[in-house]
């Protein structure tokens, strides 16, 4: 079945849009030394915002499934997100190439 989007516009029909994904090419194996990098520096991010970055990033819960249950608002799980994905920012730029970031 076809859906509608906005003004008239059409979408893809959702049998044309499974095929599509099934034709897709297959994604290439995961590269060991970046998963390593990647696990490392997610240990070094600080606690309230590592357990939000591994739940959403890793365990695929949504915002609101994280506020829920950690008990905290949205915002402070957004906000502690945003800090954690620029801990790790930081963090693998240090790995990669062995120099601190610059300071704005």
């Amino acid at each position: 079945m076809a859906r509608r989007h906005g003004r008239g516009r059409r979408l893809i029909d959702d049998e044309v849009r499974v095929e599509l994904v099934q034709d897709a090419a297959p994604e290439a194996p995961p590269d060991p030394e970046l998963i390593r990098q990647s696990t490392e520096a997610i240990d070094r991010v600080p606690a309230a915002a590592q357990i939000v970055v591994r739940l959403h990033y890793l365990e695929g819960l949504t915002l609101a499934e994280i506020a829920e249950a950690l008990q905290l608002p949205i915002g402070t799980v957004k906000s502690r997100l945003a800090y954690g994905l620029q801990c790790l920012r930081s963090e693998m730029l240090v790995s990669s190439t062995g120099r601190e970031p610059a300071t704005n």
